[in-house]
């Protein structure tokens, strides 16, 4: 299985300053921080299902101050719209419609041949996501595109390295159902202007690594979610909460 980073951007194009960067990891690890506080709620809640009443309404209390706490952070949930702006001031709005998670890639029904990089005998993460192109330039050439790599998937163990300053192996999309549309490469596609399309993309859990022990990456299905930007990005990125409807 690879791992690897698809997006271009041209770096010369980014002037970010070092006071603007350390308030956009702050900002980042704030909601970070927000999500694994509610999982670790979720747990408890679920750990004391069969406790008294008294404590159900302290979790269910706590649980509702995370979510507003989320939202406060720019968090997102399945369904609900997040728009982000490219680095080019392409302006985006991703929507998750669904999650599904197969034993293994196959049991999704896609033809294996439409699968590239990223492949495992292990489980696989299929989102079902609405995309539409806000605004943004016209198509002039075919060296116009936008990137589906834009977008990353994160497990619960991936967002503590993040909180920690540390950088997870951030898990190559390994089924794009738009790449039909490129003639030029897998992880590219195009939208008008205004236009929106509803797109399936798929990544795989990761085997396990050998011998490399202190490596966090995508080693399973807990606390999933989605992050909307690149390390470069110039908004600092968004999250989507997956393990929530």
């Amino acid at each position: 299985m690879i791992y690897g980073h698809r997006y271009l951007c041209p770096q010369n194009n980014l002037d970010i300053t070092r006071k603007g960067w350390e308030s956009l990891m702050r900002q980042k690890k704030k909601i970070v921080a927000s999500l694994l506080f509610l999982c670790l709620l979720l747990s408890t809640a679920c750990g004391n299902s069969a406790g008294s009443s008294a404590n159900d309404i302290r979790n269910e209390a706590d649980i509702s101050a995370a979510v507003s706490a989320l939202e406060e952070n720019g968090m997102k949930k399945i369904g609900e719209p997040v728009q982000y702006m490219e680095w080019n001031g392409t302006e985006m709005e991703y929507t998750v419609q669904d999650v599904k998670i197969f034993d293994h890639y196959l049991d999704s029904g896609i033809p294996e041949s439409e699968f590239v990089f990223g492949k495992s005998d292990e489980q696989f993460i299929l989102l079902d996501i609405k995309i539409k192109k806000i605004n943004g330039s016209e198509r002039h050439s075919e060296d116009d595109y936008d990137n589906i790599s834009t977008l990353q998937l994160y497990n619960k163990s991936m967002l503590e390295a993040v909180a920690n300053g540390d950088y997870p192996l951030i898990p190559e999309i390994c089924y794009f159902s738009g790449h039909k549309n490129s003639e030029k490469e897998y992880y590219y596609y195009w939208l008008e202007p205004g236009e929106e399309a509803v797109f399936q993309v798929g990544w795989c859990v990761h085997e396990p690594l050998t011998g490399r022990d202190q490596t966090t990456y995508l080693n399973n299905t807990e606390g999933l979610a989605l992050h909307i930007g690149i390390t470069n990005n110039t908004n600092g990125g968004k999250y989507i909460d997956l393990t929530t409807p």
